[in-house]
């Protein structure tokens, strides 16, 4: 992992953030305002249509914040999962909506993860953002990400949980720079 920790120093990672929601945009936005290249996918063609306009569908994200991602050459909001190929780190943010039975439905996580397991290849960062249960990121998503590849856990993909709301409250959306989120996702991932 180590050239994947001089990618983010050097502020030369790129990050794919899979899900433009309320999680996913504030996310992006931070890691763009920190200097590192951002691909954004989401498959509503509305929210990709709107960010590469500039405009907000989110109350709380202002309109200079998009501005300022719709005319960079370091951000791209896509409906192309494939445009994510070749990214240093994966961020899921997708909605993990209530069952019967109060448990999390998986179903978007794990059928993204399995579309992302075949774009891996090493030395990545897999973030998973989603509302999940204990465990879900180590066992479950891990699983569908290492299987039927030859890639090894901790050395060629390693694993963080929720890395979001201590990012977004201590970068306040400006101060973020590529050495805090190094710390950010090391200081929360198993394999470090």
């Amino acid at each position: 992992m180590e050239d994947l920790l001089e990618k983010i120093e050097n502020g030369r990672a790129t990050v794919g953030v899979i899900g433009l929601g309320y999680v996913g945009l504030p996310l992006a936005a931070v890691f763009h305002r920190s200097g590192l290249k951002v691909r954004g996918y989401d498959v509503d063609e509305r929210k990709v249509a709107m960010l590469s306009e500039g405009k907000s569908y989110i109350k709380h994200i202002g309109v200079d914040v998009l501005k300022d991602l719709s005319d960079s050459v370091r951000f791209q909001a896509t409906t192309k999962l494939e445009d994510l190929l070749g990214v240093d780190i994966y961020v899921m943010c997708l909605p993990t909506p209530l069952g019967a039975h109060e448990e999390p439905d998986m179903s978007y996580v794990f059928g993204t993860s399995e579309l992302i397991a075949k774009q891996l290849t090493g030395n990545q960062l897999f973030v998973l953002e989603s509302t999940t249960y204990p465990g879900a990121t180590d066992s479950d998503v891990l699983r569908i990400l290492t299987k039927g590849n030859q890639l090894e856990l901790g050395t060629d993909v390693s694993p963080a949980d929720h890395i979001s709301w201590e990012c977004l409250l201590n970068s306040n959306l400006t101060k973020a720079s590529p050495s805090s989120f190094h710390s950010l996702f090391f200081a929360h991932g198993s394999y470090s």
